[in-house]
């Protein structure tokens, strides 16, 4: 019986450590979203059908980017460093969906933050 509890809290032990503790995609994607539209604040800024679209296409494909590092033999120092290189690899191309106006509230938006 010893054996068998030993065995059976290293196989939930070692299972647990093989699963990823980070967020989900769909968890990724509201939060990236959030950011966005935190930013785009007022109705003539919100984003629309087609734009939601084209930055969620964008940033699933950002999500497995990250995703993929977040599985890797990388340290965590190596996994923050390979994230902040892919925030700035999706950053242009988010920020090509958006009108000029959009841009502008996202950038002052970023400002603000960097400021605090």
């Amino acid at each position: 019986m010893k054996y068998f509890l030993l065995s059976f809290f290293l196989f939930i032990g070692f299972t647990s450590f093989s699963q990823n503790p980070e967020i989900t995609e769909k968890q990724f994607l509201s939060i990236e979203m959030s950011k966005i539209k935190k930013n785009l604040n007022t109705p003539a800024l919100e984003l629309s059908n087609e734009q939601n679209i084209k930055i969620q296409k964008l940033l699933k494909e950002k999500f497995s980017k990250v995703h993929a590092s977040w599985n890797s033999d990388l340290t965590k120092e190596e996994v923050s460093k390979r994230r902040g290189d892919i925030d700035n690899e999706y950053a242009p191309l988010v920020e090509g969906i958006l009108t000029n106006e959009q841009r502008m509230a996202l950038m002052q938006g970023k400002q603000k933050k960097v400021k605090s």
